[in-house]
């Protein structure tokens, strides 16, 4: 589904999520055909050229910029699926506490060291 049909929602304990919340299947073809869990992965790239990575920032910047918008700036923030660390690192330099956990060790042994904190 396109990012746009999706919106932000913020739960009654306070926590924000997205609607409407991808389907098992939707998860599973995630999972088995995009995610990387290795180098032979179609989807991974063990090296980023500079567009990729003004891509991954900028993507990572307007997530950051929504949850502001919906009221949400700083406190913790949980990244599941953080991959190798791109939107942890945005979260922490914009004062976010964060947690960040993925499917596989293959992304997080990836995480550069300055995005890892404390």
């Amino acid at each position: 589904m396109p990012v746009a049909n999706y919106q932000l929602l913020r739960k009654p304990d306070g926590y924000l999520s997205i609607t409407p919340a991808p389907t098992a299947n939707d998860l599973g073809k995630f999972y088995s055909e995009q995610y990387y869990q290795s180098l032979q992965t179609v989807s991974y790239h063990e090296t980023n050229d500079g567009l990729e990575l003004s891509y991954k920032t900028l993507k990572c910047s307007a997530l950051l910029h929504a949850i502001k918008q919906a009221g949400v700036s700083g406190g913790e923030f949980f990244d599941i699926s953080s991959g190798e660390g791109f939107l942890m690192s945005g979260a922490t330099k914009s004062g976010y506490r964060v947690t960040s956990v993925d499917f596989t060790s293959f992304a997080i042994d990836r995480v550069p060291p300055a995005s890892q904190g404390s």
